[in-house]
C-alpha cells in the first residue's frame, strides 16, 4: 500500500478476491502495488483520494423548562453555530422539528410545543460528518383546564340567573366575577 507514493509497510498476500488493508487514518492518495512470485511488480489500476473533512464543533444546547399549553413557553437555544452548517433540532432523537443554517451566532429555536427530549445534530453542507451538540432538554407541556360555563342566556327582570361550571376532575381554581 502506498500513500501519497510512499510506502505504508502494510502488505497482504493475494487471495484471489477482495483484499481489505483496514481502516486507514491517513489523508491523501492511496495505490497499491502487486508483486508476483518472481517479483515483478505492477501498479494497479485505480486510485482512492481520501480527504478528512473536520466536524462542527460542538456548542451547548440550552432553555426549554415547563409551562401549560396555553402559554408562550420558553425557547430553545444554542450557544454559538458556524456557517455553512445546518442545525436540525430533533425530538426524542429522532423525530426532525426545524433546520437553522449556522450563522456565527448564537442560534434561537421556535417555541418548543410537544413534551419530549430535544437534541441538536450540526450537519455540514459538504459532508456527511455530523456531530451531536452538547446537552439535552425535557420539556414538558402541560394541558391546561377545559372548562364550560353554562347557564341562563336571558333573566327577568329582578330575577336572577344560575350559571354552571362544567370542569375536569382534579382542578382547584378560583371564580373571577
Amino acid at each position: 500500500m502506498l500513500v501519497n507514493g510512499l510506502y505504508t509497510g502494510l502488505s497482504k498476500a493475494g487471495t484471489g478476491s477482495e483484499i481489505s488493508f483496514g481502516p486507514q487514518y491517513a489523508q491523501g492518495n492511496f495505490h497499491s502495488i502487486a508483486v508476483n512470485e518472481q517479483q515483478c511488480k505492477q501498479l494497479m489500476n485505480g486510485l482512492v483520494e481520501v480527504k478528512q473533512l473536520n466536524q462542527p464543533r460542538v456548542f451547548q444546547l440550552f432553555g426549554g423548562g415547563r409551562w401549560c399549553d396555553n402559554e408562550l413557553g420558553n425557547g430553545l437555544y444554542l450557544s454559538g453555530s458556524q456557517p455553512d452548517v445546518n442545525y436540525t433540532l430533533l425530538l426524542n432523537g429522532t423525530f426532525p422539528v426545524e433546520a437553522i443554517s449556522g450563522n456565527g451566532q448564537t442560534i434561537a429555536f421556535e417555541t418548543a410545543t410537544q413534551t419530549g427530549v430535544y437534541t441538536v445534530e450540526a450537519n455540514p453542507f459538504d459532508s456527511q460528518c455530523s456531530q451531536q451538540m452538547r446537552g439535552f432538554i425535557s420539556t414538558i407541556i402541560d394541558p391546561s383546564p377545559q372548562l364550560m360555563l353554562t347557564g341562563n342566556q336571558t333573566a327577568c327582570e329582578n330575577d336572577f340567573s344560575v350559571f354552571q361550571l362544567l370542569e375536569p376532575l382534579n382542578i382547584s381554581g378560583f371564580w373571577i366575577r
